[in-house]
């Protein structure tokens, strides 16, 4: 039996430059971090009650579609007070502008270049709806330090959707979140 330290590299290992699969790894978190933020908003904003657990379970379900999920947090922002509601919008389409390379780095096939020392992305996506829907292939290029600046704007975005959140919570639940020990079956 191997110790710890001394497995064996996987295939995809071999094909990446490490550092760049921590920082994959990084990004797609964060960017999973930013929907939950997204999510928790939505629920807040539109005064979730916590103690149910049908509302949350219909919550849970919209979670599962990411473009959904957005139309709902900028909607949200109607709800709630003005410096709030523009963060919101902000935020919104911060993600959108960003929405086909978080694609990409969750979906997309990656490979080095040692010649030219960069990444080569290859993703195959639908764009568009219903008869105007296409299907395409994206071929992207980065340097490390693309990525890395890729890294940075999520790991903002990130503290803006968590302040975000807490304003939401502060004005919708000026107490503070009621206790969701006690849920209700129904």
């Amino acid at each position: 039996m191997k110790a710890r330290g001394d497995r064996v590299r996987t295939i995809g290992e071999t094909l990446l430059p490490t550092q760049f699969l921590r920082d994959l790894g990084v990004y797609l978190q964060t960017a999973a971090h930013i929907e939950f933020e997204g999510w928790q908003t939505v629920m807040y904003a539109e005064g979730i009650d916590v103690r149910s657990r049908t509302e949350f379970l219909e919550y849970v379900e919209l979670k599962l579609h990411t473009r959904d999920l957005l139309a709902r947090y900028r909607a949200c922002a109607a709800r709630c007070p003005g410096s709030i509601s523009a963060r919101i919008l902000t935020a919104a389409t911060r993600v959108e502008d960003g929405l086909e390379t978080r694609n990409l780095a969750a979906h997309g096939a990656f490979f080095w270049d040692d010649g030219q020392a960069k990444l080569k992305a290859v993703h195959y996506c639908p764009r568009g709806w219903g008869k105007d829907r296409e299907l395409c292939d994206e071929t992207r290029h980065f340097t490390l330090a693309d990525f890395q600046g890729l890294l940075d704007d999520a790991g903002q975005l990130l503290q803006e959707f968590r302040a975000i959140r807490k304003a939401v919570i502060a004005w919708r639940y000026r107490g503070g979140l009621p206790d969701a020990s006690e849920v209700e079956d129904g």
